[in-house]
């Protein structure tokens, strides 16, 4: 009479139930949390380098402020500027198509 305990061993060996196997990648954090980690600390960096002050005159506005700052203010009105053509150019396109 031989006596198995494979049964006892696999549930020692398992957490939860469950059989326990390396998967790969599914530990550590993930490339999108990286990546915005790195995106974070170069942007720091950024401001920390460029901290000086600039005059930016642009038609009949005149502008005194940090060099990042004024960066950051262009940047985000070409990405305003960018969805409103996009909004624009895809009504057109389906106002063609209805046509």
């Amino acid at each position: 009479m031989s006596y198995d305990d494979s049964t006892e061993r696999e549930a020692e060996n398992s957490k939860w139930g469950k059989k326990m196997s390396a998967k790969s990648g599914s530990s550590g954090p993930s490339p999108a949390i990286i990546g915005l980690l790195v995106v974070a600390v170069v942007a720091i960096i950024f401001v920390i380098q460029n901290n000086r002050e600039v005059k930016t005159e642009f038609l009949f506005f005149d502008f005194r402020g940090k060099f990042w700052f004024t960066l950051l203010l262009a940047i985000l009105i070409g990405i305003g500027l960018d969805r409103l053509f996009t909004v624009w150019w895809r009504r057109r396109k389906t106002r063609k198509s209805d046509v």
